[in-house]
Formats: C-alpha cells, structure tokens, sequence
C-alpha cells in the first residue's frame, strides 16, 4: 500500500553565489522540515548558489563579474557539496529535491539542474531544465531530455519539472506516461504550488505538486549588485529581503 507523505515546499532565500553556505542551508532547513514531519522536502529552482535573476535586467554581456562568480560557486556532481545535501537526506530519513546551478565538469557549460536525494543519502537522480527562458540563456545549457524520468518512492513515483518546463505539453506528457502510480490525492490532501499557474499543471495528470518559488535575500548582494533597472513584475530589489524570483522548481509525486 502506498504510504502517505508529508511534502515542505522550502520558501528561503540563498546566501547569494556562496555554495558551501547555502548548503549548509539546505542542510538546516531540510532537519528542520523533517523535525516537522517531512518526508520529502522541496527546495526552489537554482536554489544553490542563487537564481541567476540580473538575467532578467542587465545587458548580456555585461554580466561577466556575475557569471565568473556563479560558475566559481556552482555545484558538480559528484561533488563535496552533493555529498553534504546527501547527508542532510539521510539524517531526515526524507526524500529531498534541490534546484542548483550544475557546472559540468567536462566541459564547463552550467546548467539549471533539480538534484534527488533518497532517505539513503544516495543521489538518485538529476534533471537538466530542457530549455532555458529568455534571458537565462546567456547563462545556462540546454538538457537533453534524457534526464525526464520519475523515481520510485514508499509513497509513489516522485519526478519533477522546472519552471516554464510545466507548459511543455510533451514535456509533460513524457512524466505522466512514466508516473504511471500517480491518481488524485484523497479528499483532503493539500496541494502546495508556487506562484504561477503552471505549477498547477501536474494536477492535470492526477498528481500532487510542491512548488516552493525561489527568493532574493538583498542583504546578501555585493557592492555594485545591478537592481536599478528591475522590473516591476520581477520585484527582486534591494528595498528588502524575500522577493519572489521570476520561476520555481516543481517536484511532482
């Protein structure tokens, strides 16, 4: 019989382009949900070491301070980063799913990456965003598609897709056909999405979505961190700290 799972969707900023920082708030956060009853926890898209969000309101190009230290912070896999979030997933005996920034060692191309954990502290899998919006394609690859695959858990199959990914109808339809377990939650069950409507799109397969959608801390920006041309929709400035960022992670169960 499939077990019932309480599912944190992780509202928290990152320690801006530090890694091994914001790691270590994963690692907090993720006890702290557990300590709640948490059996999967839910971290916001390119949550280690930031959502890169100047894509949205700097010239392209004129980045490069940005983008050096991005790449500099960015996680591989395997790496001692991954190593410690698997931790955390063992010492909570939950399932854990982390948006990062992914620096492919062999190359050095980054990407837009949702990490899984097991309650084992194994890394059991990873999905590269298939296509980077607008502007975040100064910064990121493009995945494959390879990585769209669902992952079985005690409460069914687990999968995820991130940000605008949620509109791709084939995107989609290649998680329902694989998460075959996934129907309509009970009467009663919560569903916990973000701040888009696409984070309702999962429901449309029959599955439950948690969505958490990515904050900007401005007490964490260095000097010289460029805001003044924010856009109004994309309210992540320096006037205070908690903003949402422009997309979300979406892990589906």
């Amino acid at each position: 019989m499939t077990q019932v799972v309480v599912a944190a969707a992780v509202q928290a900023t990152p320690v801006f382009l530090d890694r091994d920082a914001t790691v270590e708030k994963v690692v907090e956060l993720t006890e702290k949900a557990a300590a709640q009853g948490a059996g999967l926890v839910v971290f916001p898209e390119a949550f280690v070491p930031a959502y890169p969000d100047w894509v949205w309101r700097t010239p392209a190009w004129s980045d490069r301070p940005f983008y050096e230290a991005l790449a500099r912070e960015a996680v591989s896999v395997p790496s001692t980063a991954t190593d410690r979030m698997g931790e955390a997933a063992r010492a909570a005996q939950a399932w854990l799913a982390v948006g990062v920034n992914e620096r492919d060692p062999n190359g050095g191309t980054l990407y837009n990456t949702l990490l899984y954990f097991a309650p084992d502290g194994t890394l059991a899998g990873l999905h590269r965003k298939l296509i980077p919006t607008g502007g975040e394609r100064t910064i990121w690859g493009h995945g494959d598609g390879s990585t769209l695959s669902v992952l079985d858990t005690a409460f069914g199959r687990l999968g995820g897709q991130i940000c605008w990914e949620n509109y791709m109808p084939l995107a989609r339809a290649a998680l329902y056909a694989r998460a075959s377990t996934c129907t309509s939650p009970p009467p009663g069950t919560p569903v916990t999405a973000g701040s888009r409507p696409c984070a309702t799109s999962p429901k449309k397969g029959g599955c439950t979505s948690s969505a958490p959608t990515p904050t900007c801390a401005a007490a964490t920006y260095p000097p010289g961190y460029r805001v003044a041309t924010a856009r109004a929709d994309r309210p992540c400035t320096r006037s205070g700290d908690g903003y949402p960022g422009p997309g979300h992670a979406d892990a589906t169960a």
